[in-house]
């Protein structure tokens, strides 16, 4: 089975990490300081930041799936259950 180091991410942890850097921006002590529209658009830059972060590690995890699959479908179709068995069971158990 391909290498993957990462439990993968369930929604919930994927929009926490996002509210996390929206928080982390909120609680700067350089925060108040700023205009409106500064503070605006650091919670934007946050966000936007999250999101691309999050995306990227979810490309990753849809790369894992297909390499799963494909391995799944090489030793389905060499009839070999045993190895169809253990990988799903171990891309599952991530």
């Amino acid at each position: 089975m391909p290498e993957h180091s990462r439990k993968i991410a369930t929604r919930n942890q994927r929009y926490s990490a996002i509210a996390k850097a929206c928080l982390a921006v909120l609680n700067h002590k350089s925060f108040s300081n700023k205009s409106k529209q500064q503070q605006i658009e650091a919670v934007y830059a946050a966000i936007d930041n999250a999101f691309n972060e999050q995306q990227e590690l979810l490309l990753k995890d849809i790369e894992l799936m297909q390499k799963t699959l494909n391995a799944i479908h090489d030793a389905a179709s060499k009839n070999n259950v045993e190895v169809c068995l253990s990988l799903s069971k171990e891309y599952v158990s991530q």
